[in-house]
């Protein structure tokens, strides 16, 4: 694992967030739904690998020791803890780590623990469940497009955001801590 395979995956992200937002712009995120659900997926699992490939690339470089396919953010983290506790990576893993099966969703969804959460939440919903996690609105304009806060419990409410800004916020929240993880390893 080198930095330009983590830099690799965290492109092919953006090229499904361009092709979202190509949609949105053009009104035609309502049209095609196997469409929408591929660069769902895509964006979701290139986004989330971003994140995995990271995870590998310190446990590489900073001999942690941890087998390939047991290193996640959260066991490179705990780790880092036990070798050296007051490392600059710490951080920066532990903001890129949720439990959406332990934990509620954060109070505030889009704050940094609640971008995460939702990543890991819709990833895991969208890749590995085929779970729709659109919510469209509409009126005498444009279908709307947002997101359900949890598409596992519809009662919880929808995000108010369209769906394009939503998934840049979540980008450039992943790519901001990668960047920062990138430049101690």
């Amino acid at each position: 694992m080198v930095k330009d395979s983590v830099l690799g995956k965290l492109l092919f992200a953006r090229k499904r967030l361009d092709e979202i937002t190509q949609l949105v712009s053009s009104s035609t995120i309502s049209v095609d739904a196997d469409l929408r659900q591929q660069l769902a997926q895509e964006f979701f699992f290139h986004l989330l690998g971003t994140v995995e490939y990271l995870a590998q690339l310190i446990n590489k470089n900073l001999n942690l020791g941890l087998k390939e396919s047991e290193v996640s953010a959260h066991k490179v983290s705990k780790k880092l803890k036990e070798i050296t506790p007051n490392n600059p990576l710490i951080p920066i893993l532990d903001s890129l780590s949720a439990d959406t099966k332990k934990q509620p969703l954060p109070t505030n969804p889009f704050s940094d623990n609640g971008y995460i959460y939702r990543l890991i939440n819709y990833r895991n919903e969208v890749v590995h469940r085929n779970t729709n996690p659109y919510h469209f609105s509409l009126h005498s304009g444009p279908a709307f497009a947002e997101f359900w806060l949890d598409p596992r419990d519809h009662s919880k409410g929808k995000t108010g955001v369209c769906v394009d800004i939503d998934l840049v916020n979540m980008f450039n929240f992943v790519e901001q801590r990668v960047q920062a993880a990138l430049s101690h390893v």
